[in-house]
């Protein structure tokens, strides 16, 4: 855990720059409402968590796919409203 990383984005482990990459993005473009943690490895990226709504979830996957030397997603983030 980064103490830097702003609340509910967590990334574990941080495997060089694809998950520096996915961590700064996430922390630029998702509030306290959506709780995302991103487990990056081999460019294997997979989200678990919360997001608010579906576009928020659809919109986690598509930013974390854009990484250079990500490789493929598995996006389980669950929508739950106000989460």
């Amino acid at each position: 855990y980064d103490p830097g990383t702003k609340p509910g984005v967590l990334v574990l482990p941080v495997p060089g720059a694809t998950g520096d990459s996915i961590r700064a993005i996430l922390h630029n473009d998702f509030d306290n409402g959506d709780r995302i943690n991103v487990v990056a490895k081999d460019g294997a990226v997979t989200l678990y968590g919360t997001a608010e709504t579906r576009t928020r979830r659809e919109m986690a996957e598509n930013i974390a796919s854009r990484v250079d030397g990500v490789k493929s997603v598995d996006n389980k983030l669950a929508v739950v409203a106000g989460s």
